[in-house]
């Protein structure tokens, strides 16, 4: 599969995502072989939230289920299984190939498990290729000044006792243990 001749297809989380890093050498929705996917699930969230300004401007980048299909061979798209079965209903799954970039491990968890069993029932087959998820500290202050969240929390890091030197309200967690979100 050759995907530099491909159209990079993301959705509204990814578009937030990659704009909030302030870095041009990543896809963003304003390239020119990218287009933007607006799922159900997002749509709904976006009039809930009257947060139109989301969108407005992806307007020229959006693709719809029509073309999804139209233009299957033509595409790479990061699947949420949330999206599943719109993409089923939108009949572009023929041919899909899935790319898994964690960890393998969640692949056995219950939800990778489920994400399994319906590759496996749409004839997808998967290749996993993991990639880092290691971010540098420049870049996790950039996402966190541009999201404004509530509280930081440290997940996954081997240095979450040093967080509250580089970000504000830090709540730290204890790993294996449940709270209140």
């Amino acid at each position: 599969m050759i995907f530099d001749k491909r159209i990079f297809v993301m959705d509204l989380y990814a578009v937030t995502i990659t704009a909030a890093t302030g870095r041009q050498t990543i896809p963003q929705s304003n390239w020119d072989r990218v287009r933007v996917y607006l799922a159900k699930s997002q749509k709904r969230r976006v009039i809930e939230a009257q947060a139109f300004e989301r969108t407005g401007a992806l307007k020229p980048k959006r693709i719809f289920p029509e073309e999804l299909c139209e233009r299957k061979g033509q595409l790479v798209m990061p699947l949420r299984f949330s999206m599943a079965r719109e993409l089923e209903a939108a009949g572009c799954l023929e041919g899909a190939h899935a790319i898994w970039s964690m960890w393998p491990g969640y692949l056995r968890e219950p939800s990778g498990q489920r994400l399994r069993t319906w590759l496996d029932e749409h004839a997808i087959p998967l290749v996993i290729h993991h990639a880092s998820g290691h971010a540098c500290i420049p870049d996790l202050q950039r996402l966190v000044e541009a999201i404004h969240p509530g509280r930081v929390v440290p997940i996954r890091s081997e240095a979450s006792d040093r967080f509250a030197e580089f970000f504000p309200r830090v709540d730290r967690q204890r790993d294996g243990i449940w709270w209140e979100v």
